[in-house]
């Protein structure tokens, strides 16, 4: 699936929230709007970056950043997943797949083995123009024996990638972020690629190169 490019403008869209009200893209306009697409109601991957935005929510809203979640779920789907977890945002019932595909989000993916289609998760930050200006991709792959393992991407304004972090089944994770350094005019003057790894046990190991 290829992705939006940051800088972009961000496709119009309108559709329906939790409570059967019609939202769109231009009700946001003139403030800041982290705009997440995530794949299912209450699962546990879906559930954790919700609520892991709940609880980030005051911080957010104080920054003038508002939320807005959407997914392929029903209304009703997601009236019971907001009432669960106390969600303190809108989260938009995509049903027929119009905002997913605009957003180049629906596709094929894999769960232990099986292939189907679904929403990439992934997140947008827009900004008052309607522009989007962060985002963030991440991918969870599960094989036949049930062994998960996800990546995230995150990516700046010229498509670079400045930062990539990976998970494996067994919890071992490495970190790597990606640094210029620019002169006065500009000009990339230096770079800098920094990996750290921690493995299971808690043990952190870190390196870089200029």
């Amino acid at each position: 699936m290829a992705v939006i490019k940051e800088g972009a403008k961000a496709p119009a869209f309108k559709g329906a929230d939790q409570h059967g009200k019609t939202v769109s893209i231009a009700d946001f306009k003139g403030q800041k709007l982290v705009l997440y697409f995530y794949p299912k109601d209450d699962t546990p991957g879906c559930t954790a970056q919700a609520c892991n935005l709940r609880d980030n929510y005051k911080k957010l809203i104080k920054k003038g950043i508002a939320i807005l979640g959407v997914s392929v779920d029903s209304v009703a789907s997601h009236v019971k997943f907001i009432d669960k977890y106390e969600l303190p945002f809108s989260l938009i019932a995509d049903e027929d797949k119009k905002i997913v595909d605009k957003y180049n989000l629906w596709g094929q993916k894999k769960f232990m083995g099986k292939t189907y289609m679904g929403t990439s998760r992934t997140t947008f930050l827009i900004d008052e123009a309607g522009n989007i200006t962060g985002y963030t991709h991440i991918t969870t792959s599960t094989d036949t024996s049930g062994n998960s393992s996800s990546s995230t991407n995150r990516y700046d304004a010229n498509w670079k990638v400045t930062e990539s972090a990976y998970t494996d089944s067994a919890g071992n994770t490495s970190n790597t972020q990606y640094q210029t350094s620019t002169d006065a005019d500009g000009n990339v003057t230096g770079y800098t690629h920094i990996t750290t790894s921690t493995d299971s046990s808690g043990n952190s190991y870190s390196s870089t190169n200029h």
